[in-house]
């Protein structure tokens, strides 16, 4: 109420900025994030010997992040270099990763001052809309801020910021 009306493409680039920022906060407090019908973004815990500056005969760890194709998006691509970038064990995605969460629509309304019913409907149209492109062969870029996610000829590739993967450690 009071604000000016929006078109829809506004208001899902709107809405996709939001998520976007909620995403990377996630991500940089330490925990993994899910997104349904697309992936996961996570960390793979890497032991490096070397040290740092405290111990410089022991070991550092050190967060790489990943993304992990979901099931839905897996059965629309052919090839899939690096099919598994973690060791995946068994269970449910949320037993996957470094402190899997779900992705979250109430913040994101509370940011864009939409209704909570609003931005999940749009947010689960897109991704859909992204699997449906997959599936009939399209390019799709989606690009959000910290990463970009490429699928090209049904080929996923997956490139993260130097900013943020430093930002992690």
């Amino acid at each position: 109420q009071g604000l000016p009306q929006l078109d829809p493409s506004r208001q899902m680039m709107l809405i996709w900025d939001g998520m976007c920022t909620y995403v990377q906060e996630v991500l940089e407090a330490g925990k993994s994030v899910h997104i349904k019908n697309l992936g996961a973004f996570t960390y793979e815990p890497i032991v490096a010997a070397g040290g740092n500056q405290k111990n410089v005969r022991g070991h550092s760890l050190r967060l790489r992040p990943c993304f992990v194709a979901s099931e839905q998006l897996k059965e629309t691509l052919h090839r899939y270099p690096g099919k598994e970038e973690v060791s995946i064990g068994p269970g449910s995605i949320y037993q996957q990763g470094v402190k899997m969460t779900y992705l979250n629509t109430v913040p994101i309304a509370a940011g864009t001052y939409y209704k909570e019913p609003v931005v999940a409907a749009c947010l689960s149209a897109f991704f859909r809309g992204v699997l449906d492109l997959s599936t009939r062969g399209y390019s799709v870029e989606l690009d959000f801020k910290f990463a970009k996610v490429k699928i090209v000829e049904r080929n996923l590739h997956v490139f993260f910021s130097r900013d943020f993967t430093m930002r992690v450690q």
